[in-house]
């Protein structure tokens, strides 16, 4: 607070609730300035030139209801009533605790030029250190919020990802396999083929009944087999390839899958842009 001023005695809001309204009577009777030293009597002048003693005494009546709100935690309405008395009397008191009303509403910004206006009225305080560390603090939060809130603004301003269609993988080489399955059933099939008909030639040629009978029963043996083969391996050769062949995705569906989808959404936004 300045010494030469009246209101060099008004009370200053703390970071924790004053005691009583009756400690704040009595700071405001005190005479203590903004150093915290007591101003030689001679220095003070009886009243500051513009200002009246109804003034003054006006000036410490807002103050003093401004506390009030502060320790109640009605911070907007201690605002207010410093504002008032700022307008009055440009007490460096007064932005002190402006700045701490303000932090109390959360307006840093505000807070901050308040401390510094603060620093300006009463340069040779003895709290200038302590109130340029609070400066520094403060501005340390605006700064973060305003790149939280420019980092949020980024991401709802940014379009929204689009997710890639799912490509249908098909059932993979399980046709083929069972169609390569089926065609060695067939090779097999065609084997057993050729020796039942080796052993029936054999059976034709043989000089005693006995060799004939068992050389016929072997071939039949053999060609029952084949018979098997051919048809096992047939199925399985053109169940898969037909299998195959129906999985393979189609010339539309690659045209979604290899870049159609691209071509497909530029299409729709075109058709936005000229309903727009």
């Amino acid at each position: 607070m300045l010494t030469s001023s009246p209101l060099a005695p008004m009370l200053r809001f703390r970071q924790r609730p004053l005691a009583s309204l009756l400690a704040m009577a009595m700071l405001c009777s005190s005479l203590i300035c903004a150093t915290g030293k007591s101003a030689p009597a001679a220095s003070t002048p009886a009243e500051p030139a513009g200002t009246s003693e109804e003034t003054h005494d006006r000036v410490v009546d807002l103050v003093t209801a401004s506390a009030e709100h502060y320790e109640a935690g009605r911070f907007q309405a201690a605002v207010e009533l410093l504002e008032q008395a700022f307008a009055l009397e440009a007490a460096p008191t007064i932005q002190y605790n402006l700045a701490r009303a303000y932090e109390g509403l959360g307006d840093d910004q505000r807070a901050i030029e308040a401390y510094r206006l603060y620093l300006q009225l009463a340069p040779e305080a003895q709290d200038r250190g302590a109130v340029e560390r609070r400066i520094s603090v403060l501005e340390r939060q605006v700064e973060e919020r305003e790149a939280l809130r420019r980092r949020a603004s980024r991401a709802e301003s940014a379009p929204p990802a689009v997710p890639e269609p799912a490509v249908d993988a098909g059932p993979g080489w399980v046709p083929w396999g069972f169609a390569a399955v089926g065609v060695l059933l067939v090779g097999a099939g065609v084997g057993f083929g050729l020796r039942s008909q080796a052993l029936h030639d054999d059976a034709l040629a043989a000089d005693y009944a006995a060799d004939a009978a068992d050389a016929n029963r072997s071939a039949r043996t053999y060609a029952t087999l084949a018979n098997v083969a051919f048809v096992a391996g047939g199925m399985l050769t053109v169940g898969g390839v037909t299998w195959g062949v129906l999985a393979l995705p189609s010339d539309e569906a690659k045209s979604h899958t290899e870049g159609g989808a691209p071509r497909a959404l530029a299409g729709v936004g075109v058709h936005l842009q000229g309903t727009f």
